[in-house]
């Protein structure tokens, strides 16, 4: 059996997928999107639903919405990108995450100083239909594909601290 693979603290990665999210009727609600499990920062997600047409990001470090930033609804049915980055961030030296949706962004939000995810964070995917005992036939689907994470290659990281190594001992010099 497999289990979950367990991120830790200093893993940064990029991950997307694209969603297509049913729900007949569309109340009660159905929802479907990333669940970010955290060691550091409990449960985060990043979900879309039906009853409610939201497209939004909550728990953990934040909370956004791609309705109020982006002026975007989600549809039952609609196919939607979802992706997340977990970074450095360079311009305060903190761990961070952004959101997407489509192409559009969320802000960076920053983890406290010294702070992250947390060692044996686990990444999935998340569907949840609310029992309707009036409604038998209440039912909903989620279509999970083109599902990606990219991490940075040691080989890339190398090459990057072989680049600025060089500067620093230029800069000493001088």
């Amino acid at each position: 059996m497999d289990s979950a693979y367990q991120f830790q603290n200093g893993d940064y990665f990029d991950a997307s997928m694209t969603l297509q999210l049913t729900g007949s009727p569309i109340t009660p609600r159905k929802e479907a999107g990333f669940l970010f499990s955290t060691a550091n920062a409990g449960d985060i997600q990043f979900i879309v639903n039906t009853d409610g047409h939201e497209v939004v990001q909550f728990g953990g470090i934040s909370f956004y919405s791609f309705n109020s930033g982006y002026s975007m609804t989600y549809n039952s049915g609609d196919l939607i990108t979802l992706g997340l980055n977990y970074f450095l961030d360079t311009s305060t030296g903190n761990n961070a995450l952004q959101f997407f949706a489509n192409g559009n962004a969320s802000p960076v939000f920053d983890f406290a100083p010294g702070a992250g995810i947390g060692n044996g964070s686990t990444l999935g995917g998340y569907f949840q239909i609310v029992n309707d005992p009036a409604n038998p036939g209440n039912s909903g689907s989620a279509v999970f594909q083109n599902i990606t994470i990219t991490v940075p290659e040691p080989s890339s990281l190398v090459l990057l601290s072989a680049g600025v190594l060089p500067l620093l001992l230029r800069r000493r010099r001088i």
